[in-house]
């Protein structure tokens, strides 16, 4: 029997929530790729406490986390997440959602801003603009959950657009051939959401807040974008 992966989730946040439907960050992945085609195991490190692994060789791959702080912010953790990372990307697959997305693209050269678009928050949907080999099977668009202001505004060099909207132009991204993101949370569940956006609705606006919760009505994707992750993850290990 082939050997379980071992994915290293690298947590950016502590996920402190209003939301009933809260849980720690490596159990929304292991639920996330539960249902997919591959086979792994995880180990979870507070990077949000300044917590890495002690080599890149500690796990097979990694994943990091959205987040409750921003890219933009200069928190000692940040910066010592950004040199693991710089010290891993040879050595091994890294998997970027959300604040994690946004990181990998700004360690590498990139620029993320605050959007002057605002708060993406609901479901939102993509075009896909170009098929890798992991993606199978491939589909035109893709409607995922969102939360985030910030966004990647010019992409790290040597990067392969996956998908992209109006409001969000860099939405999935390769960098190179082991890099992959996400601005969006197929981890999340619809009623974590939910719960997610109502907690947030002196921040974002009552009616932007009802329109996102209206959108959860919409299918989505989770399920086919986590496919896509595992099938990445193990066809660069």
């Amino acid at each position: 029997m082939a050997k379980d992966i071992k994915i290293g989730i690298l947590e950016a946040s502590s996920n402190d929530s209003d939301s009933t439907q809260s849980g720690i960050y490596v159990s929304w992945f292991e639920r996330m790729l539960s249902t997919t085609s591959g086979s792994f195991s995880y180990q979870a490190y507070q990077a949000y406490n300044g917590e890495t692994p002690s080599a890149p060789d500690a796990c097979d791959a990694y994943i990091i986390s959205g987040s409750a702080s921003s890219v933009l912010d200069i928190d000692p953790w940040i910066k010592a997440l950004s040199g693991f990372l710089v010290e891993t990307i040879p050595e091994r697959p890294i998997v970027g959602v959300c604040f994690g997305h946004q990181l990998l693209h700004q360690i590498f050269g990139g620029k993320v801003e605050k959007s002057a678009k605002g708060w993406g928050i609901g479901v939102h949907e993509y075009d896909v603009d170009g098929c890798m080999d992991w993606m199978k099977p491939c589909v035109d668009k893709v409607g995922l959950l969102v939360s985030h202001m910030d966004q990647v505004v010019q992409t790290a060099p040597n990067t392969t657009i996956i998908a992209s909207s109006d409001f969000c132009p860099n939405a999935i991204t390769m960098i190179g051939s082991n890099i992959l993101t996400l601005q969006s949370h197929p981890e999340h569940t619809k009623a974590f959401a939910q719960d997610l956006y109502n907690s947030r609705r002196e921040r974002i606006g009552n009616r932007h807040v009802d329109d996102a919760i209206n959108s959860l009505q919409q299918p989505t994707s989770e399920g086919q974008v986590a496919e896509w992750i595992a099938r990445f993850i193990t066809s660069k290990v």
